[in-house]
């Protein structure tokens, strides 16, 4: 599993990991960053700072984004920011399964 991983983010540090994961099990609907700061137990700056390497926006010292999250306003209230996985991130968490 964690050699899959490293071959889409080659750090993958457990912060962003356990981020990725509980957007995962948000389902459609998605998360609330707030929640998955609550859940987590990570501090906000480092879920946004996750967030932001794991949507598709170049991060400065990232090659490449890595698309595997996607952040929107939340349509209830647009202060607050929710989060679903791509496609990509879709693929990768299925794959991750079927290792498992």
């Amino acid at each position: 599993v964690v050699t899959h991983l490293r071959r889409t983010d080659k750090e993958m540090p457990m912060s962003r990991l356990q981020v990725l994961l509980l957007v995962a099990k948000a389902g459609e609907e998605g998360a609330l960053v707030r929640d998955i700061v609550k859940a987590s137990g990570i501090v906000q700056s480092t879920v946004a700072r996750s967030l932001a390497h794991l949507e598709d926006t170049k991060v400065r010292g990232n090659a490449e984004p890595l698309g595997l999250v996607r952040t929107f306003p939340d349509p209830e209230d647009p202060r607050r920011v929710r989060c679903v996985l791509t496609e990509k991130g879709k693929t990768l968490l299925s794959d991750i399964e079927n290792l498992m």
